[in-house]
């Protein structure tokens, strides 16, 4: 066993009010990303790993081709964190127009876009036409708003969407309606839950302190929008719904008899979601 699966294991027993705290104090402190990514601490994803990067494509992919069929141009992934197999896996698809967009340069563009890499997801194109197909863009919502109208075919994210600050949820959903093309689909895994405890322990924090730049900034941040809020805001920006598969808790969790009164009005059915896949549509 090593040394990071030892860590997962206690990190499982830690009380999640210790994990809030240990992490508003540890992200303070001036240590680089790739030296907390080798502790397992402030993960960005699994998308490096090949193994389960083919395991979320496959998913996105089913969902296009139910959705969609045809057309598999132009592909945008939102929030691709530390991995960038999409690059090669998106290839070998046949895609010609491949965007990463993410909120920092949380990987090496170049480390994914040499033969060894790109043949490991199946792709057999050399570096330099691969480069010429992906874009890697790094400043969230900004980088949206350089991709032209009605350019993207599929778009997806996988558990991305609830770390989407709340101030910037509706304008990311406007941009990404703007440049999916008519017919175009979604596909996003979005969890609910806290990234505390596995519950709903954010609901506890009023928002006044959880939007607070340095508190959101720490390592456990989610937006709070619960399934029936995020499809009234897809609604919102024009999608039409596809397709849902929901995933609930067993019992409303615990938690959520402790929320805050802000919370209060929210139903127990949300309450028992934990997460959902989620296709959407632009209408053709």
């Amino acid at each position: 066993m090593d040394f990071r699966h030892r860590l997962r294991e206690t990190s499982a027993r830690v009380p999640w009010w210790l994990k809030l705290a240990c992490k508003l104090v540890l992200s303070r402190l001036p240590v680089a990303h790739r030296h907390w990514k080798r502790l397992g601490l402030f993960e960005h994803g699994r998308m490096e790993q090949p193994q389960y990067a083919r395991q979320v494509w496959a998913r996105h992919q089913r969902a296009r081709v139910h959705s969609l069929g045809g057309s598999q141009r132009a592909l945008l992934e939102l929030g691709p964190g530390e991995g960038g197999c999409t690059f090669g896996l998106a290839l070998a698809a046949g895609y010609e127009d491949i965007v990463l967009v993410d909120v920092q340069p949380f990987f090496e563009r170049e480390r994914f876009l040499t033969v060894q890499a790109l043949r490991a997801c199946g792709a057999s194109l050399e570096p330099d036409l691969a480069r010429s197909r992906v874009r890697y863009l790094t400043r969230g919502l900004a980088s949206l708003g350089q991709l032209r109208d009605r350019s993207m075919d599929l778009v997806f994210s996988h558990t991305v969407l609830q770390h989407v600050r709340l101030a910037e949820f509706d304008r990311t959903l406007a941009q990404l309606f703007r440049i999916t093309r008519p017919g175009g689909v979604g596909s996003h895994r979005i969890d609910f839950r806290d990234m505390l405890g596995g519950s709903v322990n954010n609901l506890r924090i009023p928002s006044r302190l959880w939007e607070q730049d340095w508190f959101a900034g720490a390592g456990f941040y989610t937006n709070r929008l619960r399934l029936s809020q995020v499809l009234g805001r897809f609604r919102g920006a024009g999608f039409e719904l596809v397709d849902i598969a929901i995933e609930r808790f067993q019992t409303v969790p615990e938690a959520a008899s402790r929320r805050c009164r802000e919370f209060a009005g929210v139903t127990p059915e949300d309450l028992m979601i934990r997460a959902c896949d989620l296709v959407v549509r632009r209408p053709a």
